[in-house]
């Protein structure tokens, strides 16, 4: 009785520890549902101004919001429009996950594009660790190649981005080998293949969305890897260990 009570025991912080080492966790997400409406439009005083204290969130400039989106996303989302000459709105966000603690990212985010704006320009940008620009032609991930402003853009498989359609962006990143890949596809729909693998320009700590002309954004999230078979199959021999078993009688 003593060596099967410890088996089971044991079994069950066999699961649990290596449950947690192989699933992970998604790490401080936000989907914008705890805070209050704001109110787009050329009043500046009136748009969103978070906290990195308070809301995990710093902006950079006038032009973000929080509203009830439209089409097959109707909760709250951060609505960005460049109410001021056309400039570029943007912010940032503080999911305070240290890339060199956890080097294996899953980055995600919804994307809906709008309208142009002001000059009729649509344009997102997305950095953390890699950089991306998001246009109705397509996305573009550029990789380390952003920082000497050698612009050579790699094409994300999938092609263009109807406007007023939501779409969930997918970013892998490995700050141990320094590379990156992108892919996307229909929010809540089957996401495409990746793009290549890119460099990283830096070990950033906070993720940038950017916008020029009017764009909406939801469900920031960073999750740990992936689970790799091996790791599974052990979670499954410590569940296996807590099972109760039968006593075969002669």
């Amino acid at each position: 009785m003593k060596r099967a009570s410890f088996l089971r025991s044991f079994g069950v912080v066999l699961a649990v520890s290596l449950g947690q080492a192989a699933f992970g966790v998604v790490m401080n997400p936000d989907g914008f549902q705890t805070y209050a409406p704001t109110t787009p439009g050329a009043n500046l005083a009136l748009h969103w101004y978070p906290t990195q204290v308070n809301d995990g969130w710093s902006p950079n400039s006038s032009g973000s919001n929080i509203v009830t989106g439209t089409g097959t996303n109707t909760t709250k989302v951060l609505h960005q429009e460049d109410f001021d000459a056309g400039s570029n709105v943007s912010i940032n966000w503080h999911p305070n996950v240290d890339p060199v603690t956890i080097p294996l990212q899953t980055a995600k985010f919804d994307i809906k594009l709008v309208d142009g704006g002001l000059n009729n320009f649509l344009r997102g940008q997305w950095e953390y660790g890699t950089y991306m620009q998001i246009y109705e032609s397509g996305i573009s991930h550029f990789g380390s190649n952003f920082i000497p402003n050698n612009f050579s853009p790699n094409a994300v498989p999938g092609g263009g981005l109807t406007l007023g359609s939501w779409y969930t962006v997918e970013v892998e990143l490995n700050f141990t080998t320094n590379r990156s890949r992108v892919r996307f596809g229909p929010m809540g729909g089957t996401p495409g293949a990746f793009g290549p693998s890119l460099l990283l320009n830096s070990q950033s700590t906070m993720v940038t969305p950017q916008t020029n002309g009017e764009i909406q954004w939801d469900n920031f999230s960073l999750a740990g890897p992936i689970p790799e078979p091996t790791s599974l199959a052990l979670v499954g021999l410590g569940i296996a260990m807590v099972l109760p078993r039968r006593r075969i009688r002669s």
